[in-house]
């Protein structure tokens, strides 16, 4: 009986600290401390609104939409600002002027620029009159000589009668990560996730990421693989704090499974509506959308207009848990607790029974 003890008190340590290990390895997150955001100089920003950033896997390149063009009138069911996609080139020491990538731009708006890690297809959102599915669809072009081929609608596999924007890609090219406000969510816009078996399949019917939306707005994903740590994390915007928006992220766990998202440490987070997150692979740069005023210049408006685009380099990983975690290291530490307590029982009982014999 005493031995019987014995292997059950050690068959419960052993029980808790496997499954510690194998529960709490997914739930255990990564913060990525951010350094102080730097606002990017004219003539990428200007005195209008500029927004969705994106760069290519060279990081020379950046794709964002603007309304600089000019605000339009338009009919009571379009939206007023009419934005534009533009790109802007990295010579070493400064971008280069804007270009409007007038293959791509039509007479309405054209927003959420996204570029394929290969770099041969611009995935864009637009809200044009004719060729969509309803209201802001997702389009594509394929890489022409020197710049992009005329836009095609991705199809009713993805669009539909609701909106969809800020389309992005996997780094692998298989998954279509967008946001929609299509019956089926959790609130105003979710994020919704396509798959294909390859690079030439078709996409699948999209499916909601129900562990990452809320009842407000969750929109802009952007997937990014962390080698160092080995961990895919999904960055995303959010105004489910009852205030303007802010930058949330979440880590893979399995399947269509993400962790909840956090709320990103200031300073990239602020008062003011931070959002539209870019990461560069393995987290090199975060590029994001802030109205925040420059601090390096308070005063001047040349340097402060609507929306304007910030980068933040990497600082220090520091590990952290969500509740799951939280929970797993109590039911740890209880049996570390409990154990003394189990082997002193042993013990009398072992007294108790030498002494009936």
């Amino acid at each position: 009986m005493t031995r019987g003890f014995s292997i059950f008190v050690f068959t419960v340590f052993c029980g808790a600290l496997i499954i510690s290990f194998v529960t709490l390895s997914p739930v255990l997150g990564y913060y990525l401390l951010w350094q102080t955001p730097v606002r990017l100089p004219s003539p990428v920003n200007s005195l209008a609104n500029e927004a969705y950033p994106c760069l290519n896997s060279g990081g020379d390149i950046m794709y964002f939409s603007s309304d600089r063009r000019h605000q339009v009138e338009v009919k009571a069911t379009k939206y007023v600002t009419d934005w534009d996609i533009y790109r802007s080139f990295w010579n070493g020491s400064t971008w280069s002027e804007p270009e409007n990538l007038v293959s791509i731009n039509s007479r309405y708006s054209d927003s959420c620029p996204f570029l394929s890690s290969d770099g041969d297809y611009l995935y864009f959102a637009s809200y044009r009159e004719t060729g969509g599915q309803g209201k802001w669809d997702v389009y594509y072009s394929t890489r022409a000589a020197s710049s992009w081929n005329a836009p095609i609608n991705i199809g009713s596999s993805i669009n539909s009668a609701a909106n969809e924007i800020s389309p992005s890609l996997s780094n692998d090219g298989l998954q279509l990560f967008f946001a929609s406000d299509r019956s089926g969510g959790q609130g105003g816009f979710d994020i919704w996730v396509s798959n294909r078996a390859d690079l030439g399949s078709a996409w699948q019917a999209p499916l909601n990421v129900t562990t990452v939306n809320s009842a407000a707005h969750d929109f802009a994903p952007k997937t990014v693989h962390d080698t160092s740590i080995d961990q895919d994390f999904l960055y995303l915007t959010s105004d489910r704090s009852d205030g303007p928006w802010d930058i949330y992220f979440a880590q893979h766990i399995s399947g269509l499974t993400w962790s909840t998202p956090r709320l990103d440490f200031p300073p990239v987070n602020t008062d003011e509506a931070d959002g539209y997150p870019f990461v560069m692979p393995e987290r090199t740069m975060l590029l994001f959308v802030s109205p925040r005023v420059d601090d390096a210049a308070p005063l001047d408006v040349t340097k402060n207009g609507g929306l304007d685009i910030w980068y933040a380099l990497p600082g220090a990983m520091t590990p952290t848990l969500d509740w799951r975690g939280i929970i797993v290291l109590m039911l740890l530490l209880s049996c570390f607790l409990l154990l003394p307590n189990l082997l002193m029982q042993k013990r009398k009982l072992g007294k108790v029974i030498r002494r009936r014999q």
